[in-house]
């Protein structure tokens, strides 16, 4: 991985040089570094003396709309920089932590200018991953088979778990970004369906930070427990696209399968039908499905849906919402281009479920795109979910949902969206303990997922199970500090079991996080805890006001502050809107203080809830 240096400056310290090929030591040895970690630390280097602010490394590495968890992915990369120079936070010799501001690199910097050197040009040009994924899901599947077949009948009965890491871009070509993307989406999507009682695939969320070149097996291993690892690169030179496959064995970091696909332009899309036909001696109908024939899709179309998901996969709010145009660009090229159908569905109903669109527009397209995907291609399982989604949180058709999701999980059982979605819905109809399971299944494929582990939290909360709610948050942050939404989830945990003190403090950390003096505020030093994160409390409310979108926090606030009449007037307002989060008000403890309330049980009545929920019953036992 490059860094992000101009390749005509040379930057040394101690015994350590960054350029333009990213970190070394002294003798030129490669100090492997995963992109985002390289990309601050060539920011950093090159302002060596200077403080860098944490909205500066937020721009830089994520852009200003970034809605990854931005706190945990910034302790990540300086986990993994110090580590790799050998630093100590405590006494640091190269980045210095700069509290409530940011970091500062403090070590000197000599700076070197080498003579140039001329620059190779390559043309930019489109191709589709469609051709590879056939043969990718095949010799996979393959292998699989193999050592399923060979081992004895009880480790026939248990599933293989592979990792698909991204696919390496080779060269500066700006449109290999792209299909990179695409192919590793691609290949996980199809990998996920060929035999889900045999083969269980990590979800892109988990591998997509393992970008390092060569990749560390083992941690890989270590980190999400697979017996399988697929590399791939992609290369374009001279009209000509070579996309190189690899599929090793983790136990022994052997290679047991490699393959070099060459085409120009012309050949792309009759690449599918070569590559099956090259290991079709390998595959029995017994381990892989029939794939849907992509090979009729039209270039163009497929151009724009590989740049809407390259968009989709920065994860950002604002390259989320421009990730639609392409994917509605792809079904104007192409109106039988399912895939983009679901994508459409998928963008829509997260866009509403965010309030970044008002529900009662965004729902409905996001339905009928869902629709139309599957009509065209019942196997979409992604399409599935989206559906399910919308008629859960949209529709409040809570028998059409739950088939949407196990139809989803039918095709593939790999699909952590799925387990994820599907285990809210289960929660919110009263069966916490399916639900619980459901996000945990999530997690084991999905295991580096901030969101998932988090919302392992909420999900123990939000069944009644608030003790585990907290040991498991806790232990999080022992391995993780500092993980915004984890610590939003733990102090909602310990404001359900009135412990104010700790609640509070959390509280106030996420506000001088964000360098609001908490001290400013009325009431915040009564030197009551509970009287102190009412204090923020009210400050929230004052903030979300601004915005009548947020009318189902806004209630949320006022019920924690015990103003009943306030919280339902907003929770109507949160109704005519068809709020997303409505499906979940009855287990929410935010609205405990009204479950007591008749105006609150109608409330939860109107939208077809059922009342009382195994949480409930907890909650009153306690």
């Amino acid at each position: 991985m490059k860094s992000e240096l101009p390749e005509t400056r040379i930057y040394r310290f101690e015994s350590f040089v960054l350029n333009g090929d990213g970190l070394q030591d002294e003798s030129g040895v490669s100090i492997k570094l995963q992109p985002q970690p390289l990309k601050l630390l060539s920011l950093l280097v090159s302002r060596s003396g200077d403080i860098v602010t944490r909205e500066e490394i937020q721009k830089h590495l994520w852009n200003d709309e970034t809605f990854v968890d931005f706190e945990h992915s910034v302790n990540f990369c300086m986990r993994q920089i110090r580590a790799a120079l050998g630093d100590d936070a405590k006494a640091p010799r190269f980045i210095e932590t700069v509290p409530r501001k940011g970091y500062r690199f403090v070590a000197h910097v000599e700076v070197a200018v080498p003579s140039a050197a001329p620059r190779r040009a390559s043309p930019v040009s489109r191709v589709g991953p469609a051709a590879v994924i056939v043969v990718l899901f095949a010799i996979v599947g393959y292998f699989v088979w193999r050592s399923q077949t060979n081992s004895n009948a009880e480790t026939k009965s248990q599933r293989a778990l592979i990792a698909v890491l991204p696919f390496q871009q080779i060269g500066d070509e700006a449109n290999l970004a792209y299909l990179s993307e695409g192919l590793t989406e691609e290949v996980i999507a199809q990998l996920g369906r060929i035999r889900p009682d045999r083969l269980g695939v990590i979800a892109r969320n988990s591998t997509a930070g393992f970008k390092a070149e060569p990749p560390d097996i083992r941690s890989i291993v270590d980190k999400l427990g697979v017996q399988y690892v697929l590399l791939g690169s992609v290369r374009r030179s001279d009209g000509r696209t070579r996309i190189a496959v690899r599929l090793v064995q983790a136990s022994d970091e052997s290679q047991i399968w490699a393959q070099t696909y060459d085409k120009t332009d012309g050949d792309v899309l009759n690449l599918q039908a070569a590559v099956a036909e090259d290991v079709a001696g390998r595959l029995t109908q017994t381990i892989l499905r029939e794939p849907v024939n992509r090979a009729s899709i039209k270039p163009e179309a497929e151009d724009a849906y590989l740049n809407g998901r390259y968009l989709w996969n920065k994860g950002t709010w604002q390259d989320l919402e421009r990730s639609l145009s392409y994917f509605e660009r792809a079904t104007s090229a192409d109106p039988q281009f399912a895939a983009a159908y679901a994508a459409q569905a998928d963008v829509y109903q997260q866009l509403a479920s965010s309030q970044r669109l008002r529900p009662r527009d965004a729902f409905p397209k996001a339905k009928r795109a869902a629709e139309r995907a599957i009509a065209l291609d019942p196997t979409l399982d992604e399409a599935h979910v989206a559906l399910g989604t919308t008629l859960f949180r949209f529709d409040w058709d809570w028998a059409s949902a739950e088939n949407s999701f196990r139809k989803a999980l039918e095709i593939n059982p790999s699909s952590a969206t799925a387990r994820h979605d599907y285990a809210w819905f289960l929660i919110s109809m009263g069966r916490s303990d399916e639900g619980v399971m459901q996000m945990k299944m999530a997690r084991t494929l999905d295991p580096l997922s901030m969101r998932v582990n988090t919302d392992i939290g909420w999900a123990y909360l939000q069944s009644g199970r608030t003790d585990e709610a907290i040991a498991f948050l806790q232990g999080i942050l022992e391995l993780e500090p500092d993980i915004v939404g984890v610590e939003h989830c733990l102090e909602a945990a310990f404001t359900s079991k009135q412990m104010y003190e700790q609640a509070a403090e959390l509280a106030t950390k996420a506000l001088v996080r964000r360098d609001i003096k908490p001290q400013d505020l009325p009431g915040y030093q009564s030197g009551n805890p509970k009287v102190s994160i009412e204090a923020i409390w009210r400050w929230k409310l004052q903030n979300l006001k601004r915005d009548d979108a947020n009318a189902f926090s806004i209630a949320s606030y006022h019920a924690l502050l015990g103003e009943a009449d306030e919280a339902l007037q907003w929770l109507d307002r949160a109704f005519i809107e068809r709020d997303a989060a409505l499906v979940s008000v009855h287990v929410d403890v935010a609205f405990r203080t009204l479950r007591s309330d008749p105006r609150f049980e109608d409330f939860v009545k109107r939208i077809g809830l059922p009342w009382r929920s195994k949480a409930h019953t907890a909650e009153a036992q306690r």
